[in-house]
């Protein structure tokens, strides 16, 4: 079972979750939640919501790759702003490798120059998207979203340092995510609905299940990683 941080639960655990990741634009009483934003949704980013925007490899357009950054420099400036993704590296999907390995490294150069975490989505691509780690050593967190893959890719992903969510694939019987939730430091573990349709909530309990733990030691541990990653992203 993974090591886990001991609670300190006040009275805000028993109230709020923390979604770091969704497609889901309304807001959810007792929900923190981070819309993702990727190149289709731009222009109709939230006004008082957390949110993220990046360059997701599946819209990506190569003779449109440099008015698309210089659009999401400009984006990247609001304060609600919570990261920059969803952006990473796709092998089924999207453009060339090479045009997505561009384009993610100069979406972490930009993180690291805002200041904020990288969230990503990455199929068929953890080798290329580890060395683009260790060539680059960015000082900003990069949470690899939604993961549902074996525990050889998991723990080298561990290794090189990334930062981990589980979604709604931790409710399907011997899923790998629901294997990996014994495996992952509790300080780098993340919940996230993405587009799944579900409530954070029922994936927070599911977790708390698997770990036989109580919930509100489960909403302590991604508060403080959530503070930390997000609300403290100005002194990494």
């Amino acid at each position: 079972m993974s090591p886990l941080i001991k609670p300190d639960a006040g009275p805000e655990d028993s109230l709020i979750f923390y979604d770091i990741h969704t497609h889901r634009r309304y807001s959810q009483p007792g929900v923190v939640s981070i819309l993702s934003l990727a190149q289709p949704d731009w222009l109709a980013k939230p006004e008082k919501n957390y949110f993220s925007v990046g360059l997701h490899p599946w819209f990506l357009i190569k003779d449109n790759l440099e008015d698309d950054l210089r659009l999401l420099e400009t984006l990247v400036a609001d304060p609600n702003l919570k990261a920059v993704g969803e952006c990473g590296l796709d092998r089924l999907r999207g453009a060339s490798v090479e045009t997505q390995i561009f384009a993610l490294e100069r979406q972490i150069r930009l993180a690291e120059q805002i200041r904020k975490p990288v969230v990503l989505h990455c199929v068929k691509a953890f080798p290329e998207l580890i060395r683009l780690k260790k060539k680059l050593s960015p000082a900003v967190p990069l949470i690899i979203h939604g993961f549902n893959n074996n525990l050889q890719i998991l723990r080298s992903l561990l290794d090189a340092g990334f930062y981990i969510t589980l979604g709604a694939a931790l409710l399907r019987s011997g899923s790998n995510a629901a294997q990996a939730i014994f495996v992952i430091p509790t300080d780098r573990l993340f919940l996230e609905t993405d587009d799944s349709g579900m409530k954070i909530e029922d994936i927070y309990l599911q977790a708390v299940a698997l770990l036989n733990i109580e919930i509100n030691q489960l909403k302590s541990i991604i508060r403080r990683n959530f503070t930390r990653l997000f609300d403290q992203a100005d002194n990494i």
